[in-house]
């Protein structure tokens, strides 16, 4: 398997303020299994998807809460994208250890607020003083 999560920073609807933060995607290229035909998609990946969707989140692996920065306001949306290189048995194993390994290895920049209300990621100064407060308070 081969694991990606990119971060971006996104307002939340206000229906659902903690909800709907990660978005999980599990792809199984041809290359993985010779059953795996180009253009059509592998009978085992939305099986796959729905597992590892219903287990990370359901499991408190990713606590939604914190990945709020403003409540209302900014949060950060994780993309988590699992590429099957080798289908030989298993995949939801694989694919969710590789899940784990990935989110273990994260680390989220300490951002603040700048003066438009955008969220930037804060840089020490010279002096190790903060231009501004930041949201997070540590990575």
């Amino acid at each position: 398997m081969l694991v990606a999560i990119e971060m971006e920073v996104m307002t939340p609807s206000m229906e659902s303020l903690d909800e709907r933060c990660t978005v999980i995607e599990f792809h199984m290229p041809p290359i993985c299994s010779p059953i795996v035909r180009p253009g059509r998609p592998a009978e085992a990946a939305p099986v796959v998807l729905k597992q590892l969707y219903d287990t990370i989140l359901s499991s408190g692996m990713i606590n939604l809460k914190e990945l709020s920065l403003v409540c209302g306001k900014a949060a950060w949306m994780a993309y988590l994208d699992i590429y099957c290189l080798d289908a030989d048995g298993a995949l939801f194993d694989a694919a969710l250890l590789s899940a784990v390994a990935a989110f273990s290895h994260l680390r989220i920049p300490v951002v603040s607020l700048n003066d438009n209300g955008r969220v930037v990621v804060v840089l020490e100064q010279e002096g190790g003083k903060l231009e501004n407060e930041p949201v997070n308070k540590e990575e």
